[in-house]
């Protein structure tokens, strides 16, 4: 990323884009200028705005200037219309590459859409429906005066509802991710064993494999190993937000479910509000700090709500499980949004909050309140309230089969990160 740019104003920097622009004209670089829209997201939305992010890479950009703008398109050749008659078109800032950089990367562009533009333009919506709109990013090139590439493939989708009189009544974000697989480089391999996945809808594409590739030093690293998910020319972690691509179509609910949850096995679903607030009141009476345990949850379950056209709202409340320690661990909202191709977010909200493993009970991290039992007996407590209606313990996912195999690592990853099987 070069830098975290943000919008500039003034006349000055029109002096300096007029001056640029002469530069680049009396200065070709030789080569047609392109652009990759790497991502466009939806950050969140509120009254007054619609906050959005993008990531571009421009090539062969050198010593040519470009502008950025948002848009907002009702498909991907009809842009949303305001009262005049113009396209929906946010101007974010122009862009002079660097000299010397051909691969130029800007990969946090942000920017506030205000929401009084896109009331503005209800009127060329249905009444009385939702409508699905979509945010893109566009660069233009100011030297050849045309727009470059499309970000259409890294849309977001906007929902906005309006009333029977016309008004906006609601707008949300279902946001998505891209997946970026990483490409395999055969000439860089490492042994792994070989695991099956426990899952009952999920199924992987024809060609993918899943291994366990053990790191030299686990003390570095969040898990002892990675699971690795490995087709013919890419591959993913199991459990990164890059895995979907490599599952047939996540087209129902169930497959929906799994997706979301397949980083948390081991964990226990919390299915009731009886059994939340069974541990929630007993943790109350041992004097839990109340920053620490939220009495009245915003949901508690699990819930799969499919988006006609876009995917499905995945959400569950569950106790996460530290495979390492055995332990059970805060209790946790787990949202996320899947698109049938298998592009995913997901938002975590501590609803109850665990002991350290690395403190002892009464010594907090400094400004933070104590809480006055140490993880273990905080896990049996938690275990003993758990009921078989209110709770559902989920299955570990991964299968060793105890097979080894040499694989392919990623382009530039160091295989002496990690070691061979025992």
């Amino acid at each position: 990323m070069l830098g975290r740019t943000k919008p500039r104003r003034g006349r000055a920097r029109y002096a300096i884009v007029a001056l640029l622009g002469l530069l680049s004209a009396a200065c070709p670089n030789g080569r047609a200028a392109e652009v990759e829209y790497l991502d466009t997201q939806i950050l969140h939305v509120d009254e007054k705005h619609v906050a959005v992010r993008a990531g571009i890479e421009i090539r062969g950009g050198q010593q040519k200037w470009f502008r950025v703008y948002f848009q907002v398109l009702r498909d991907r050749k009809t842009p949303l219309a305001l009262p005049d008659g113009k396209a929906f078109l946010a101007h974010w800032a122009d862009l002079f590459p660097p000299v010397g950089i051909a691969n130029a990367p800007y990969t946090d562009l942000r920017m506030p859409l205000p929401r009084t533009q896109i009331a503005a333009a209800a009127e060329s919506l249905p009444k009385g429906k939702q409508t699905v709109l979509w945010v893109v990013c566009a660069v233009w090139d100011a030297q050849e005066r045309k727009f470059l590439g499309s970000g259409w493939p890294v849309r977001s989708a906007l929902l906005v509802t309006t009333s029977p009189a016309g008004k906006i009544t609601a707008v949300e974000a279902f946001s998505l991710r891209s997946a970026r697989p990483r490409a395999n480089d055969p000439a860089t391999t490492i042994k792994a064993v070989k695991c099956t996945l426990d899952t009952r809808h999920l199924k992987l594409q024809p060609g993918v494999a899943l291994y366990k590739a053990a790191y030299a030093d686990p003390s570095k690293a969040a898990r002892p190993a990675e699971y690795l998910l490995i087709g013919p020319e890419y591959q993913a972690g199991l459990f990164s937000p890059d895995r979907g691509p490599f599952f047939d179509r996540i087209d129902t609910p169930k497959k929906a479910l799994e997706l979301a949850l397949l980083d948390w096995g081991g964990s226990v679903l919390i299915k009731t509000a009886r059994q939340y607030q069974d541990i929630a009141r007993s943790l109350a009476s041992k004097g839990w700090p109340t920053q620490y345990l939220k009495a009245k949850p915003p949901f508690v379950g699990t819930d799969v709500e499919e988006v006609a056209g876009l995917g499905y709202r995945v959400r569950a409340t569950l106790i996460a499980h530290d495979p390492e320690h055995k332990l059970l661990r805060s209790l946790l909202l787990l949202e996320c949004r899947v698109s049938p191709d298998g592009r995913f977010t997901s938002k975590v909200t501590e609803l109850i909050k665990a002991p350290s493993l690395s403190l002892p009970a009464g010594a907090p991290k400094p400004g933070q309140p104590k809480i006055a039992m140490k993880a273990k007996p905080y896990d049996e407590l938690v275990r003993g309230l758990l009921t078989e209606i209110g709770s559902q313990r989920l299955p570990e996912y991964v299968v060793a089969t105890g097979d080894v195999a040499s694989i392919p690592l990623s382009k530039g990853r160091d295989p002496s990160q990690f070691k061979a099987p025992d």
